[in-house]
């Protein structure tokens, strides 16, 4: 085994969609986005409670809403909540669209 298969190995995240009671969904069919592997978190700091309702089996419910086309292809459509947590802080997706309107080079 080479160096890089060891580094590949702990790269690769497996994604996929499912509905309320985690079962796997069909392609076009829309529901949470799920990911598995070695590099993904392993829970919040001293907040057991926190980490249970988003580490299910393994798998991170990441709190986006999506749909996996034919191809495999993933779209996000929306988010399960409405609050963007990024470095401890809690972000309203209106304050991210509303400050993107305001820049001049987006159009």
């Amino acid at each position: 085994m080479k160096k890089w298969d060891r580094l590949e190995d702990q790269l690769k995240v497996y994604k996929k969609i499912v509905d309320k009671a985690g079962n796997e969904l069909k392609a076009n069919e829309v529901g949470e986005i799920v990911a598995k592997g070695k590099n993904i978190m392993c829970g919040y700091l001293n907040s057991p409670n926190e980490t249970m309702k988003i580490l299910k089996k393994g798998w991170l419910y990441t709190g986006d809403i999506g749909y996996k086309d034919d191809e495999g292809y993933i779209y996000i459509t929306g988010r399960k909540k409405e609050i963007i947590k990024y470095i401890g802080h809690r972000i309203s997706p209106m304050e991210i669209e509303n400050y993107l309107n305001d820049c001049d080079d987006v159009l």
